[in-house]
């Protein structure tokens, strides 16, 4: 019976931590839609762009597609069942992820002390809402630990090691995470070496482990040479960020974040660096009060993903579950056995209910700007697509950078866009020299325009760019241009001309309505 409440619990969590990871699908700033495309093309024809042709500012740039296996999944997912098969494929992705984790640390110590810890963590595990590839690199980082941990631990046999390898032939072709499994493979192997160091184990054990990781990571890495591009994408981890000439938020760092723009998941992440911190502090009394061994695995995962978290806001997720594994095992000692049932039961109800208040009212505004949840495509999502399409608008289209893969799944190939938020298939001058002084000189809108000759400027109006901003309010006085479609998330402007006649006539929109209140 307590076996099946276990089972239960470590079910439930998982699910629900699936749920809330969800949000309905809203592709207007998001990735997917090139994502399905990119899929679509494999399926249809085999083909893996090695160019950047959905745009026809640099067609001929080269392009790296290191996520092209997780375009064909979604795809293939999206042809049985639409955008709500691939809504249930990320929730249960994600649940399994959490589920392994959790798993492995409530075989520690209490079940319902760990579910507090889980709790705790949960606004960071969730905090990526958005269908990515990334979403397989969660579930392999917690394969990877989950494995290399057992057999730390002698409760795996090396041989089942191997089958890192075949995970990590995979894990190149579905996202360039696919480096997290190589240095965690090497993060256990130098555990084993500080063991031996602190005489933990005995050196003849300690080799004998080493020798048998070793030949793993080689095959690991061996194997990343695997896919479309080989050497180039084997090492594009490394190379990625030398062209990026636009900030994106989600990669910049906690102290830019605070200093910048302090993004409502910024408390929950303090708060896990302090559970974590506060952790350590009751091992470190543990082993020199109990003398009792330093958990190496535990440490080097704490180090390597607290600075992962720290570098790049769209880590919080990795770290958050790292964190969430950490902390359960350090509470591996807390025993519940000299408690009477009543009062451990009492401890366990305020623990878990005082925890899920601090995680509901620390930070109020993460809760309320949470994407609506739901599974598949938000409603009314499509519709400045089907204005396009259904009004024959053409291009060339000058679009925004949030908007690019939008733009990519509903009109590919008939149009191509100006950007999309691939920051290292643009020059890095592209976007400091054009895109950007594009936008906040009238002057230079001039001259590219005269360039491009543009016939449709296609926006995700809720662009807060400083740029943007100003270039809407610029575009819609402008007498070239006639404001056609508005919704929530988009605006339509159309050049006036002969060509748009018949639309400006059918569908131009009253400058009052962009006047501000």
């Amino acid at each position: 019976m307590m076996r099946s409440k276990v089972v239960w619990v470590v079910v439930g969590l998982s699910l629900l931590v699936g749920w809330l990871s969800n949000a309905a699908i809203s592709l207007v700033t998001a990735d997917l839609g090139r994502h399905l495309v990119n899929g679509r093309m494999f399926w249809e024809s085999g083909v893996i762009p090695n160019s950047n042709l959905f745009s026809y500012t640099y067609p001929e740039m080269p392009f790296i597609n290191h996520h092209w296996l997780t375009g064909v999944v979604f795809y293939g997912v999206f042809w049985l069942g639409g955008f709500e098969a691939l809504s249930w494929l990320f929730i249960l992705v994600n649940a399994a992820a959490f589920g392994l984790l959790f798993n492995l640390i409530r075989k520690s110590t209490d079940i319902w002390w760990v579910a507090a810890v889980a709790l705790g963590y949960m606004p960071l595990i969730i905090s990526r809402s958005e269908i990515r590839p990334e979403v397989f690199s969660y579930l392999l980082i917690s394969v990877f630990i989950v494995g290399l941990y057992q057999y730390y631990h002698q409760r795996l046999a090396a041989k089942w090691l191997w089958g890192l390898v075949l995970l990590e032939l995979l894990w190149v072709n579905l996202h360039i995470y696919f480096i997290i499994g190589i240095g965690l493979i090497g993060l256990f192997l130098v555990a084993f070496l500080l063991a031996g160091v602190t005489k933990q184990r005995q050196w003849s054990e300690i080799w004998l482990s080493v020798k048998s990781l070793g030949l793993v990571l080689a095959g690991a890495a061996l194997v990343t040479l695997v896919n479309p591009n080989g050497l180039s994408n084997a090492i594009r981890p490394f190379q990625i960020y030398g062209n990026y000439g636009y900030r994106v938020l989600e990669e910049q760092s906690v102290h830019f974040l605070q200093q910048v723009f302090p993004v409502p998941v910024l408390s929950y992440f303090y708060l896990g660096l302090v559970v974590l911190v506060a952790s350590w502090i009751w091992v470190g009394w543990r082993v020199y009060r109990r003398r009792q061994i330093l958990p190496w695995p535990e440490l080097l995962l704490t180090v390597v993903f607290v600075v992962f978290g720290w570098i790049m806001l769209r880590n919080f997720s990795l770290f958050g579950l790292v964190g969430m594994t950490v902390v359960g095992l350090n509470l591996a000692s807390l025993s519940s056995k000299n408690w009477s049932k009543e009062r451990l039961w009492g401890i366990r109800g305020g623990l878990l209910i005082g925890v899920s208040m601090i995680v509901l009212m620390l930070n109020s505004t993460f809760w309320q700007s949470r994407p609506a949840g739901g599974v598949g495509l938000e409603p009314g999502v499509d519709a400045s697509a089907k204005f396009f399409r259904q009004n024959k608008l053409t291009g060339p289209i000058f679009n925004n950078y949030d908007i690019g893969g939008y733009l990519i799944y509903y009109l590919y190939p008939q149009e191509r866009v100006f950007v999309d938020n691939r920051p290292e298939v643009y020059p890095a001058s592209f976007f400091q020299q054009t895109y950007i002084p594009m936008q906040e000189n009238d002057q230079k809108w001039q001259k590219i325009d005269a360039q491009y000759r543009f016939n449709t400027i296609f926006f995700y109006r809720l662009d807060l760019t400083p740029w943007a901003q100003h270039f809407l309010v610029e575009r819609v006085k402008d007498p070239v241009w006639a404001p056609v479609f508005v919704d929530g998330r988009t605006i339509i402007l159309v050049r006036r001309n002969e060509q748009n006649q018949s639309i400006i006539e059918q569908f131009e929109l009253p400058a009052e309505i962009f006047k501000p209140r």
